[in-house]
């Protein structure tokens, strides 16, 4: 369920409710992880990965969920970083992408009712402005859909890279895949599901596919390079 059994209330999806609070998700139970194994969108005959990513949502002791998605390349040591939580009167977004020389922060603060306080760190300067409408959190999208809850045919949702709401379709099967495509018909992301956890996920149509692999794989994987998950501070 959604919402923490703690809260008492009818879990519904996080696109409905927007209840995600900032926690430790790996040291609470019940939460969800999901490791992947980055490769690129056509195979290559060494078949080697070009990056790791991890899924996470899970419970907060306070009664709500925050989700959070983490993907390492290795190329150019990037790393992307998203987290999305809310309480019932706020919702924060938080992306960040981090690269050796440099970097890129994206903290999106407000409600649907409200509007939202976007700011955008880049090359040491500050971008602040307002959105009246930033649409749907992407990663409360997916979360709805690993849950198999109703979704609906049209949406406008957010884009970090972007940093703005586009309006777009939604395809959604119950169990099996969820794709989120542009209203030119472009790939925004599209994820494949298997008993209740993704296990495929794409973003647009050649950009590295991510497929899911055991904790032990993704371990290996990583360590050799001696990467770190980018820490995000408590109420950012």
């Amino acid at each position: 369920m959604l919402v923490a059994a703690a809260s008492g209330q009818e879990a519904r999806a996080p696109i409905e409710t927007g209840l995600v609070r900032a926690v430790e998700l790996e040291s609470l139970p019940g939460t969800f992880v999901q490791h992947f194994r980055l490769e690129p969108a056509r195979a290559t005959a060494s078949g080697d990965a070009v990056g790791v990513g991890r899924y996470l949502a899970g419970p907060d002791p306070e009664g709500g969920l925050r989700v959070e998605l983490e993907l390492v390349y290795f190329e150019g040591d990037v790393r992307v970083f998203q987290c999305e939580r809310a309480t019932l009167s706020e919702r924060k977004l938080v992306f960040r992408e981090v690269r050796p020389a440099g970097g890129r922060t994206l903290f999106l603060t407000g409600s649907p009712s409200a509007g939202y306080e976007c700011q955008e760190l880049a090359g040491g300067e500050a971008l602040r402005r307002v959105l009246t409408d930033a649409g749907e959190f992407p990663l409360f999208l997916v979360e709805s859909a690993r849950r198999g809850l109703a979704l609906p045919g049209e949406a406008q949702v957010f884009e970090p890279l972007a940093a703005q709401p586009e309006r777009g379709t939604v395809a959604f099967v119950a169990g099996e895949s969820l794709a989120l495509r542009r209203s030119d018909g472009s790939l925004r992301f599209a994820v494949r599901f298997e008993a209740g956890a993704p296990v495929e996920w794409r973003w647009n149509e050649r950009a590295p596919v991510a497929r899911a692999i055991s904790r032990a794989e993704y371990e290996e994987l990583r360590s050799p390079r001696g990467s770190e998950t980018p820490a995000v501070a408590a109420g950012q």
